[in-house]
């Protein structure tokens, strides 16, 4: 068997850059010595991914947003071309991401490098027409959900389902210590409730719902004695942009998510992170009201949460955020857990089957030892593809 070339793996944002770096240790586990190179960020790069472009500075959405940054995406697109070129790794993996990631996976795929897909995208939530073109792309796709590898089964490439990869690094923290720590430092003693606010990671999200979760935060206070606020930000060179008077946590999120009572979160992976720990959220993303027209006339689920999607039904509250009046509706969503315990309870259980069934331990060594097998057959069979293998060779 040769690994000649090895990894090379593409992760944008914090959760793709969390994954990543999960992945590099489990490879590494299963086979010393592999060579992993990518794009991502400092998780990969912790996990010994020597990484060329740091990916999460490009986390935007919106075209608006995506056009300034062209020129820097078509120099990702052909250093990543390049780097293959120089390398041939024997597999390229890419995580989530597909605004970037599809575009790559073609440039992999007319070099003849398999590409595996980890994280797939949730299309069956907001794009099904995408699946044929995902499909064309990969040699194998690595889901997430049991549903997805039923979703994603068809055309030439293999789908296995391998389990969520938050959980590998939220089952390794110590909850009692993180919750000493934590509610030490924002104030929260015996018998007060500590509510996590999670803005999410995206500069433009952090912007769009800081004003939003700081009046929550308000209106809460002054209904609820005895009720702390904490915000969570990832980076520490935006810890600026949140407002004087809340204790900020930087770096990643889970721990406080760990030590909080309740939460409101930005839609996205952290609403999946905090069921694993059972918390009792409001789900909100900032939405002009014309974006949110177009929501609902693309999306194909009325839902914006993934805790509400794997459910099937809305177990946590879900507000689009535009104006005060949503501000004051998602306030009184979270205001409804804080002061009926029989509602919170509910939560936490509908949450609790959640966890149970979709986040259980283990993806990463299983998604690592579907591509290490997946490079022994390529291995095997040096010939496979020729005609893919010549359409862009130099």
């Amino acid at each position: 068997m040769s690994d000649a070339g090895g990894v090379y793996i593409v992760a944008g944002e914090a959760s793709g850059d969390l994954h990543a770096g999960n992945l590099v240790r489990a490879l590494r586990a299963l086979r010393p010595g592999l060579e992993v190179r990518g794009m991502g960020g400092p998780r990969l790069e912790e996990a010994g991914c020597a990484v060329s472009v740091d990916l999460t500075e490009f986390a935007v959405m919106g075209l608006v947003r995506v056009v300034p940054l062209l020129g820097r995406f078509l120099e990702v697109i052909n250093r990543f071309r390049d780097e293959l070129v120089a390398r041939r790794p024997a597999a390229v993996v890419l995580i989530d991401y597909p605004g970037l990631n599809f575009i790559l996976a073609g440039v992999a795929r007319r070099l003849g490098i398999p590409v595996v897909y980890y994280c797939c995208p949730q299309l069956w939530a907001w794009a099904p027409w995408r699946v044929r073109k995902l499909r064309r792309l990969a040699r194998l796709l690595l889901v997430i959900f049991p549903f997805e590898e039923e979703f994603f089964r068809g055309g030439a490439a293999a789908v296995k389902y391998v389990g969520h990869p938050i959980c590998d690094a939220l089952a390794a923290i110590d909850r009692a210590a993180a919750a000493r720590e934590l509610r030490a430092r924002c104030g929260a003693g015996d018998g007060e409730t500590l509510v996590g606010l999670f803005p999410g990671s995206r500069r433009q999200e952090i912007a769009g719902l800081v004003a939003a979760l700081s009046e929550t935060a308000r209106i809460l206070g002054g209904r609820h004695a005895g009720v702390k606020f904490a915000f969570s930000c990832l980076a520490e060179n935006r810890a600026s942009m949140f407002p004087a008077g809340f204790p900020v946590i930087t770096g990643p999120g889970e721990r406080l998510m760990a030590a909080c009572d309740a939460a409101m979160v930005a839609s996205g992976t952290a609403t999946l992170e905090l069921a694993f720990f059972r918390k009792p959220m409001t789900v909100v993303y900032p939405a002009a009201r014309w974006k949110q027209k177009l929501f609902k006339a693309l999306s194909t689920t009325p839902r914006i949460s993934t805790v509400n999607l794997l459910a099937g039904t809305d177990i946590v509250g879900e507000h689009l955020i535009a104006h005060r009046e949503d501000v004051a509706a998602a306030a009184d969503d979270l205001s409804r857990l804080l002061g009926d315990a029989e509602a919170r309870r509910a939560c936490e259980r509908s949450l609790a089957e959640i966890a149970d069934r979709y986040l259980l331990p283990g993806a990463s060594a299983r998604a690592a030892a579907e591509i290490l097998e997946l490079m022994d057959r390529a291995d095997a069979a040096p010939g496979a593809d020729p005609g893919v293998r010549s359409e862009l060779l130099p």
